[in-house]
């Protein structure tokens, strides 16, 4: 599976670079705005837990995940659709 490097990447390595940075130069400010940085982080995984386990729920999901393309129609669409392509995909043998 290959990562986009979403936005939760993006927030890890700010908040990363912000604690860095504050060791290396002990400043309040610099902490504060890491601890920030933390929360927004904490913040977009509580968001992708939520929005990724209500996908599962009977009723409609509680959150957008974003999904597009092949990803979006495998979850609207029905088992025979899912399983159309199936015989070409990696992996798969032809009976013997």
């Amino acid at each position: 599976m290959a990562r986009d490097g979403g936005s939760a990447d993006r927030d890890a390595h700010a908040r990363l670079a912000l604690t860095g940075l504050f060791e290396v130069t002990d400043s309040s400010g610099l902490e504060f705005a890491a601890g920030i940085a933390g929360l927004v982080l904490a913040a977009a995984c509580a968001y992708g837990v939520v929005a990724l386990l209500s996908e599962d729920l009977p009723r409609s999901p509680l959150l957008p995940v974003g999904r597009s393309g092949r990803a979006a129609s495998s979850l609207g669409a029905g088992l025979h659709a899912q399983l159309e392509d199936l015989e070409h995909e990696a992996g798969v043998r032809r009976q013997l």
